[in-house]
């Protein structure tokens, strides 16, 4: 019996070259790419009383992105460290920040192009230095090594990172990117530390409306405080932080939870598709009106974020755990139970008639008709297909929001897909002879936000997608469909829902 050792000699060009396929978000990458400009305003926060400006330049035709800042900057060993793989390199890292893996600028950035160059000048220093880098060709050499470029200058302090894209941002991608950010990074923004600009255009955090209602005779503010505590795996108990809060209106978009690490955003991200958390022990269905109106922000600082910062290392808890500390405080007990209170208030003052009033006049407006012209724009597109298998797989994924119905059973979920239909239906099996149907609501149309508001519009539009849902199931047997007895199915399918409601 021996031993021998194996060398590994493999360049920093065939490591980059496999960060080209991660499974990035637009988001998640350029989050990457900004968190390194906060970590070097935190780590020399005393430098910079009024904060600092990051600066984001994206030129879809040119296919080029930058991401420059005006922070501390860096010298010879602080970008000889930028471009190492790992932080083993004799250097330690910023344990105050939000960087954790020494891999986040050289992941992202090579997953949006393989060629990029990093620029920086330290505030203490008159020298500006660059690095190039062509991931194709360094994997091509095994190359081991790179080569930093100095040079005098009078420049600003700062880093700019510039990127040749690999590719560019389709749909409504750019403007969800700039939403998510202005989300991942609201604590900073709100205190002035950190001011982001997007083509020249400061990007700003609007809190949505927040319940206010009378309790007794007091006017009440529904957003308070949280502070709970949840004990690991090793016995040791770990304190949770954040807030909570009931929207004045409930919304698809806006609900829902957001955990956050070192004042930063890592799960959660409202718009179309909503990608805040909304578990379902704790908020029920998504279709139903608690998950649309509870909202919270949990601050996890006792996990580390995982390597792309789209979540967490579940080691010391599970997101059940979690869950169910947060069901046991009865602060969050009475949260959720006005969320629902609220729902019968503003059911009971809204009929049927003055509802669908208020969703046609919505409809006439001008940013429904902008939203038209939008669709109208992309008429020569091809649309999105999905297979029975695909349609599965994605509600797998995104989850089941509500089920309804014995005979079929409908189950929706939420999903988006650029060019697809407003619904799309696959039976997916039978249940003791009884047929299952997947019904996907595809929130690529976010303008539906701006005409469904209400609990019983919303009560109403789902009324809608399900009879369009049971109509398509019950004429799939027919050989020849007439149009007057297509209305006819779906007219008695509506009005067999509104019977059920009265």
């Amino acid at each position: 019996m021996g031993q021998k050792d194996v060398e590994t000699p493999v360049g920093i060009g065939v490591l980059l070259s496999t960060y080209t396929t991660l499974n990035y978000k637009w988001r998640h990458a350029i989050g990457e790419l900004v968190d390194n400009s906060v970590d070097s305003y935190l780590q020399h926060k005393k430098d910079f009383p009024d904060g600092i400006d990051i600066y984001i330049d994206y030129d879809s035709s040119a296919k080029t992105l930058s991401i420059g800042d005006t922070a501390y900057g860096m010298d010879f060993d602080d970008m000889n460290r930028a471009v190492q793989i790992t932080r083993n390199n004799g250097h330690e890292y910023y344990e105050s920040g939000i960087g954790r893996y020494g891999l986040g600028m050289k992941k992202s950035a090579t997953f949006l192009g393989s060629k990029w160059k990093l620029i920086s000048k330290s505030k203490e220093s008159s020298i500006k230095y660059t690095v190039s880098v062509d991931v194709d060709k360094l994997a091509k050499t095994n190359a081991k090594k790179l080569t930093i470029v100095d040079a005098p200058s009078n420049a600003k302090h700062g880093t700019r990172l510039e990127i040749n894209l690999a590719k560019t941002m389709k749909g409504t991608a750019e403007q969800t990117v700039k939403n998510h950010l202005c989300e991942m990074y609201k604590r900073y923004m709100d205190k002035g530390q950190v001011r982001i600009w997007w083509n020249d255009d400061q990007l700003e955090y609007t809190k949505p409306a927040v319940r206010v209602s009378k309790v007794g005779d007091i006017d009440t503010t529904w957003s308070t405080d949280l502070k709970f505590e949840i004990e690991g795996e090793s016995g040791k108990k770990h304190e949770i932080t954040g807030s909570m809060f009931i929207l004045q209106t409930m919304s698809h978009t806006e609900s829902g939870l957001q955990l956050f690490n070192s004042n930063r955003m890592i799960i959660g991200g409202s718009g179309s598709p909503n990608e805040n958390w909304r578990p379902h022990d704790l908020v029920k269905g998504a279709e139903g009106y608690i998950a649309r109106r509870f909202c919270a922000e949990l601050n996890i600082d006792c996990l580390n974020p995982n390597h792309q910062k789209d979540g967490f290392i579940w080691d010391e808890f599970s997101e059940e755990d979690l869950v169910i500390a947060l069901k046991e405080q009865q602060i969050v007990k009475k949260y959720l139970k006005e969320a629902k209170e609220q729902v019968k208030e503003k059911k009971d003052s809204t009929d049927t008639s003055t509802a669908l009033k208020n969703i046609k006049n919505r409809v006439d407006s001008e940013e429904v008709a902008a939203a038209v012209k939008e669709g109208l724009a992309t008429k020569d597109k091809p649309v999105k297909t999905l297979t029975g298998e695909e349609i599965s797989d994605i509600a797998k994924d995104k989850g089941v929001d509500a089920k309804i119905g014995a005979d079929p059973s409908i189950s929706f979920s939420h999903a988006e897909f650029t060019f697809g239909p407003l619904m799309t239906t696959h039976i997916s099996s039978q249940v003791d002879g009884i047929d299952e149907i997947i019904v996907l609501i595809n929130d690529q149309f976010d303008y539906l936000d701006k005409v469904i508001q209400t609990e019983r519009e919303q009560e109403i539009w789902i009324d809608i997608i399900h009879a369009l849902a049971l109509t398509e199931y019950t004429i799939q047997e027919l050989d020849k469909v007439e149009f007057p007895k297509l209305i006819q199915y779906f007219g008695d399918y509506l009005n067999s829902f509104r019977e059920a409601g009265n």
